[in-house]
């Protein structure tokens, strides 16, 4: 696992948040820009796809189940296209246990993940061990 640590006076981290939920995309996303991150956000595969190929980012946080495609796809795709960007998966399960989709998450090359629910803190420290604000 790479951690991207930017050096003195460089702009914030990047993090892409893909999740399909508004009001938990929106609230994970002001957790992230209060701990420093300068965040990206797509509320499906095809727009985290777009986001990540336009201007790579220092992370990607992304739900596995999402409309109009899978997290997995997208996690496989950003995992071919830049092995060194980390990238951490949430699930809440859905039709398997969360712990089973996260587990395959990590086959795929997730570095981290979490189970929802979770408090938006747990997020922001496995980000914070991954890349710099």
């Amino acid at each position: 696992m790479n951690a991207h640590v930017p050096t003195e006076g460089c702009a914030p981290s990047t993090v892409l948040l893909v999740e399909d939920d508004d009001g938990l995309r929106g609230m994970l996303a002001v957790c992230l820009r209060i701990a420093g991150y300068r965040v990206e956000t797509a509320s499906d595969e095809r727009g985290a796809l777009a986001h990540f190929t336009r201007g790579r980012p220092d992370a990607v946080v992304t739900d596995l189940i999402l409309p109009q495609g899978e997290g997995m796809n997208a996690v496989k795709a950003m995992r071919e296209a830049a092995p060194d960007v980390p990238i951490v998966v949430m699930s809440g399960g859905g039709m398997l246990p969360a712990n089973h989709l996260l587990g395959i998450a990590s086959s795929l090359g997730a570095v981290a993940a979490i189970s929802k629910p979770f408090k938006p803190a747990a997020l922001v420290d496995v980000v914070r061990n991954l890349v710099a604000a």
